[in-house]
């Protein structure tokens, strides 16, 4: 079994754009490549798991969902990274917190990473969330990883500092391997 790091797509790895459904919209967050190269070159997939409630909405369909991710891989391309995966859940939120498990694939829900884990042979014990969002460590959490980094711009968010489903809560991106290759990992 391999370890793996999920990402939440939106706000994470790309600039967040309220309902994203235009490619010419994506922009990779800085730093992007080298974390994605460092985790592959240390044994780690790397597993893309979003909600897309835009599908949901009708303001996005799947194809312009595929076109999007062709985008970010070939941004990725650029850099020299890759992503193993990835995972989407179309469904529309219902609950008005990021706690609420609405459907079992919409984060906080742990569907997207347990589907993953089946596809690629994942040790989810092994492996690490990583998300802006709560509803992101949440599904983490739920899926049974080792561990979750939330990041975000705030970092004295008392709801995120406190809350037991956060292991770690970052200023960018940049600071995820230096919590996930500390950690180690099995052989």
């Amino acid at each position: 079994m391999k370890p793996a790091v999920f990402f939440d797509r939106d706000g994470t790895l790309i600039k967040a754009v309220h309902y994203l459904n235009d490619p010419d919209q994506v922009t990779l967050m800085n730093g992007v490549g080298q974390v994605l190269t460092e985790l592959e070159q240390a044994g780690y997939l790397r597993i893309i798991v979003t909600n897309q409630a835009a599908i949901g909405k009708g303001l996005l369909t799947v194809d312009g969902l595929h076109r999007v991710q062709q985008r970010l891989d070939d941004l990725l391309a650029i850099e020299d990274a890759t992503i193993d995966g990835w995972y989407f859940c179309p469904e529309v939120r219902v609950a008005a917190d990021d706690e609420t498990i609405d459907f079992p694939d919409r984060k906080p829900g742990p569907g997207m990473l347990l589907q993953a884990a089946g596809d690629f042979d994942i040790s989810l014990a092994d492996s690490w969330m990583v998300g802006d969002r709560l509803s992101d460590a949440l599904a983490g959490k739920n899926a049974g990883c080792r561990g979750s980094i939330v990041i975000t711009p705030r970092p004295f968010d008392k709801e995120l500092l406190s809350h037991p489903s956060v292991d770690f809560v970052v200023a960018s991106l940049d600071h995820i391997n230096e919590i996930i290759l500390r950690s180690g990992r099995p052989i």
